[in-house]
């Protein structure tokens, strides 16, 4: 699978977003960082989102700081405790 016109969309996407002054460049360096112009179009832009989207969205960034987190300690650091949620991750 090609991923190629998905990253052409986004870069035009956030280029209209940026010419439209919607979000503004917060920094390079680490990684390329936008932020939104005032937190109400960030609050709007989140609330356009169909909800099945959102938690996509909340379930890929919970994955990602978990493996950032365990890819950062020690082996022996990285069991931690679950709570008995019916096969459920503790939120």
């Amino acid at each position: 699978m090609s991923y190629e016109p998905l990253r052409m969309t986004l870069a035009t996407q956030r280029s209209a977003l940026e010419a439209n002054g919607l979000i503004l460049l917060a920094r390079l360096e680490p990684e390329i960082e936008y932020l939104f112009r005032h937190a109400l179009i960030q609050e709007a832009a989140y609330q356009s989102l169909p909800k099945s989207q959102r938690l996509g969205l909340h379930r890929a960034v919970r994955e990602s700081l978990e493996q950032s987190w365990l890819s950062s300690k020690p082996a022996a650091a990285t069991s931690r405790p679950r709570s008995n949620c019916g096969g459920r991750r503790p939120r």
